[in-house]
């Protein structure tokens, strides 16, 4: 193979093993310990299966005509709920994007005003004071440049606090 095409990404020599705390019947392995209390993952279902309601219905009104531009987060509710879990709500900030409905909720944004969002009502993309969200974003990738500027000047200002988008 010519210097100049030779590949960046080489494969190991030998797979690399899987890695899971959970035998076949959902069971931790000997020696292994939860991630989350149980209180954390009692909430972090209630998040998922809120979430994933939240969809059904949505899902439904958008098919009828009666919702604007929507997308499902089904199927990804643990992606997006799992670094929202590790945020507090008290000082941290969520810049979402569309299919973030379960870290919105768990920032303390009311469900019934993401749904006034997307009936097209203005009090829907109202945040509550103390919520610790920007404005959720439709287009791809729409919210980065506000999560960084969002990021700065809470440095800036000396203020703890994470901004995930």
């Amino acid at each position: 193979m010519n210097a100049k095409y030779k590949p960046q990404f080489v494969p190991a020599d030998k797979p690399i093993d899987a890695f899971s705390l959970l035998d076949e019947n959902g069971n931790l392995h000997k020696g292994a310990e939860a991630a989350m209390s149980d209180d954390l993952a009692f909430e972090a279902l209630r998040l998922m299966t809120l979430a994933r309601i939240f969809d059904e219905k949505s899902f439904s009104l958008q098919r009828q005509g009666r919702l604007g531009t929507f997308a499902l987060i089904f199927g990804q509710e643990a992606s997006v709920l799992g670094p929202a879990l590790a945020l507090d709500p008290a000082c941290d900030w969520v810049v979402p994007q569309y299919r973030e409905s379960a870290a919105l909720f768990r920032q303390g944004f009311p469900l019934e005003r993401l749904a006034l969002y997307h009936l097209g009502f203005q009090l829907g993309a109202n945040v509550p004071e103390g919520v610790g969200i920007l404005p959720h974003q439709i287009s791809l990738a729409a919210q980065v440049p506000h999560g960084v500027g969002l990021a700065w000047g809470l440095k800036l200002q000396g203020k703890d606090g994470v901004v995930l988008d």
